[in-house]
């Protein structure tokens, strides 16, 4: 099954809330889903603790609606802690504040960090710089936390946050948001790393699929969101690669698969070059060579779907 035929599904925001909110949820990664909805149109809002419920929602946005991604998207949060943040929203509503967050969820300060990390507390601490916000929001969670210790050790809360707490680069915070939600809405991975990518003649997928058939020498690279081995492909395997712009099909050879199957079938992100094979709709990138690219930690939390 194409990705693109997949995913046309998820063009509304209707659908791709409620796919959000399914458990389990389905063939692909929340970050896929959104990442071409979005292409095709669908306006899609962050988790935020002042206005998300605990499910994904539809927000109006002028003469349309966007999807609100909800808390359960937030990682790093036990069971136990989930039924508590779920059961404070459900009965109290959203969250006025950092400390309102702390004093009616009820979660322990491994939840809560999780949150912060994930951006859902960042609409608390509008006088920080966007850069900074994921930090300075640990920082204050952290101090209301604590509290005061008593009569015996009392302390201040102290919410102005230091100067020495530093700004998060846009590569940092993309790394974030797929560590804790699995999905980024202020970049893709392959944003961060298509100025390097193009200087070595590496395409994105947009330019790819609009190369005539034939075309030798074509190189693409992205996060591999499905590798697909079908027992009636007679050792063919098939990939799909996305990147900031799109999806592109891979198709493998069972000789080349064979030489590089540990690669192929572990490696997040991956760097194919081969020929365009152009037939009516259809557009598949023959691999002749392969190659892992290396992210650093940005893809930690990254997990495609293999081999169906």
């Amino acid at each position: 099954m194409y990705a693109s035929a997949y995913l046309k599904h998820y063009y509304a925001p209707e659908f791709l809330a409620a796919i959000l909110n399914a458990q389990p949820m389905g063939f692909y990664s929340p970050g896929t889903l959104i990442e071409d909805a979005k292409r095709h149109g669908v306006a899609v809002l962050p988790v935020d603790a002042s206005r998300s419920r605990y499910d994904s929602t539809l927000e109006p946005v002028g003469e349309s609606f966007a999807v609100r991604l909800g808390l359960r998207l937030v990682r790093g949060i036990g069971g136990k802690s989930r039924e508590l943040l779920q059961r404070a929203v459900e009965q109290g509503g959203t969250f006025a504040s950092i400390g309102d967050v702390v004093q009616r969820s009820g979660l322990d300060r491994r939840a809560l960090r999780a949150l912060a990390e994930g951006g859902a507390l960042d609409c608390f601490v509008p006088d920080e710089p966007s850069a900074r916000r994921r930090r300075a929001a640990v920082w204050r969670m952290l101090e209301i936390e604590r509290g005061d210790a008593g009569p015996l050790a009392p302390s201040r809360i102290k919410l102005e946050v230091p100067g020495s707490v530093p700004a998060m680069s846009a590569r940092e915070i993309t790394a974030s948001d797929y560590r804790m939600t699995g999905l980024s809405l202020n970049g893709h991975p392959m944003l961060h790393l298509r100025a390097m990518l193009k200087q070595n003649g590496v395409r994105t997928a947009r330019e790819i699929i609009a190369l005539p058939d034939g075309t030798h020498d074509v190189a693409a690279a992205g996060l591999v969101i499905c590798r697909q081995r079908p027992g009636t492909a007679k050792g063919f395997v098939f990939l799909t690669l996305e990147d900031e712009t799109g999806l592109v099909n891979v198709v493998v050879l069972p000789k080349l698969f064979e030489k590089q199957a540990l690669m192929i079938s572990t490696a997040p992100l991956i760097l194919v070059r081969g020929t365009l094979q152009v037939e009516q709709t259809v557009v598949n990138l023959k691999g002749v060579v392969f190659r892992e690219l290396k992210a650093g930690d940005d893809l930690e939390g990254w997990k495609g779907h293999d081999f169906h």
